[in-house]
């Protein structure tokens, strides 16, 4: 009957134990998702704002500065298609001529950040001071003519366009001449340098480095911008925004080249401008996910602290003293020997004590035949998972993180023993248009059977993964710059000759590198990233290397 109550007892210590530690885990569980939540939500928003504060006050130094450069160059031109000297100036050349030039030059003088003020004329004729136009100049098929005659009798709202010999990028202000009864006498011009504007409107905050301001007309033309491709571009068919920067000011955000991006724009009613301040939202995410783990990770450690304390006492002072009972009847159930875990009054009867010795064992049996069995499922969901971790889902060839794997492997076998190696990327030729015209399902087939002949013209020492998308990166341990070349352009060939389930061509391009001691893996991959895009720009369809 001892034996049977030390059980009891020790089934109640197990299950105050169990008890104590799932009360105590549930409470730790709590505590981190309410305060996780309650500071991942403090911090996004503290974050997003302070963002928002941060460009908000950018874009206002930004609107300061553009105000301040280009206002007076308006109200110049303003003032000049007043002038008698500037509007007659071809009709009354001895008189008007010198005057108007002279005129010129005092303002460029006066506004440092001109680069030339200029007027045409209905005759073709082009007064400008220190300056010959090129051969065949006609100033009245120039961008500035065209845009005041379009605007009269109002001033251009600011164009973009190359200057005719240089070909900088110059933002021109530009005015009808016309006398009393509104005859065309031809335009008058004042542009300023885009170079400087844009130096200042892209310079990079401490805070976020992805920062930026840019310039749109009322009509929503990028005018001003760092870079060129954008410029006289409608804006809202380069992003995807439904805000049309009808207020005055505010915060929008819009998605640009599949990156999305917080902004603040400023209208500037005096030059029918708008000043728009943008930062990738994933920069501000970033900062943001490290702050809210941080958080989570101290809300964790206090929760286990307190946790443990507190386990640590109640295990002191309730279970502590059962822990004797709790050995002794391990000891009947393993069947131990040990006779000072009895009761030497009361011992229990030889029957009894082998009935709990045949109990263990069985139990310890079972137990270990269904370890063993749950470790043989284990290893083999272990090996699958290593697999799939490794694997492309659509292609089975190898994903981005294990050909990377695989690449610093290489990196540092040449760094240390020598010897080099090549990487290749592949991209095929015009594959958004696959996707678009037949469908993404046709889009994946395409993949995979390019992933095929791949596969199929592979050396047994080289490495084929899906870098990305529509991209396939290919190492090529101890091979040239001119190997990998010639194993590109033989894929090159292949993929060209092939019949692919699309009633279509295709075709791909390549950039292939060379393992240079003096480069980082990093930069060799760029490397390689270049040479790819050199070959999409020349035209598709060639290996560049």
């Amino acid at each position: 009957m001892k034996k049977v109550g030390r059980l009891v007892k020790r089934e109640r210590i197990k299950t105050l134990k169990k008890s104590l530690f799932v009360n105590l885990l549930f409470l730790s569980v709590v505590m981190v998702l309410l305060f996780g939540a309650l500071m991942s939500t403090i911090l996004y928003y503290s974050g997003v704002n302070n963002a928002y504060a941060v460009i908000h006050n950018k874009n206002q130094a930004a609107t300061n500065y553009i105000q301040g450069n280009f206002t007076p160059l308006r109200s110049a031109v303003q003032f000049l298609a007043q002038k008698p000297e500037v509007i007659y100036a071809v009709e009354d050349p001895l008189l008007q001529k010198e005057k108007a030039l002279s005129l010129f030059e005092i303002l460029k003088n006066s506004l440092p950040n001109i680069n030339y003020i200029y007027s045409g004329y209905e005759d073709g004729t082009l007064l400008i001071n220190d300056y010959s136009p090129p051969k065949g100049y006609d100033p009245r098929k120039r961008p500035w003519y065209l845009a005041a005659l379009k605007t009269a009798p109002d001033i251009s709202g600011g164009i973009p366009y190359r200057e005719a010999k240089t070909s900088e990028w110059l933002v021109s202000f530009s005015k009808v001449l016309t006398d009393d009864t509104d005859n065309i006498y031809g335009v008058i011009a004042i542009d300023s340098s885009m170079d400087a504007v844009t130096k200042i409107l892209s310079e990079r905050d401490p805070a976020y480095s992805s920062s930026y301001s840019f310039v749109v007309d009322g009509e929503g033309t990028v005018i001003i911008h760092h870079r060129e491709d954008l410029l006289g571009k409608e804006f809202k068919k380069i992003v995807d925004t439904e805000d049309d920067f009808s207020r005055s000011a505010g915060r929008t955000g819009y998605i640009f080249e599949q990156r999305s991006k917080i902004a603040y724009h400023t209208r500037l009613e005096s030059l029918g401008w708008i000043v728009v301040t943008v930062v990738d939202k994933y920069e501000i995410l970033k900062f943001l996910i490290v702050k809210i783990l941080l958080s989570i990770a101290v809300v964790i450690a206090v929760s286990l602290l307190v946790g443990q304390f507190i386990s640590r006492t109640l295990s002191n002072n309730i279970i502590a003293p059962l822990r004797t009972l709790e050995q002794r009847v391990k000891a009947a159930i393993s069947g131990s020997s040990q006779t000072d875990y009895h009761d030497p009054t009361n011992p229990p009867s030889v029957s009894r004590y082998n009935e709990i010795d045949s109990i263990a064992n069985a139990i310890e049996e079972l137990t270990e035949r269904a370890l063993f069995r749950k470790n043989q499922e284990l290893e083999t969901k272990n090996e699958l998972l290593e697999k799939l971790s490794q694997t492309d889902y659509l292609t089975g060839l190898l994903n981005r993180r294990k050909i990377y794997e695989d690449l610093e492997k290489e990196y540092q076998r040449a760094m240390r023993y020598g010897g080099t190696f090549s990487i290749i990327i592949f991209d095929i030729d015009w594959f958004k248009s696959i996707n678009d015209t037949y469908g993404h399902d046709a889009g994946d087939q395409v993949i995979k059977e390019v992933a095929d002949i791949f596969r199929s013209m592979l050396r047994t020492t080289d490495s084929l993964a899906r870098w990305g998308g529509e991209e396939f990166l290919i190492l090529c341990p101890g091979t040239t710059l001119e190997g990998s070349a010639a194993i590109a352009q033989k894929i090159q060939a292949a993929i060209g000759e092939n019949r692919f389930s699309v009633p279509r061509k295709l075709t791909i391009s390549a950039g292939t590198c060379e393992y240079n001691s003096s480069l980082s893996l990093e930069d060799l991959l760029i490397a390689a990233d270049r040479k790819l895009y050199e070959a999409k720009s020349r035209g598709r369809n060639r290996v560049v290397f």
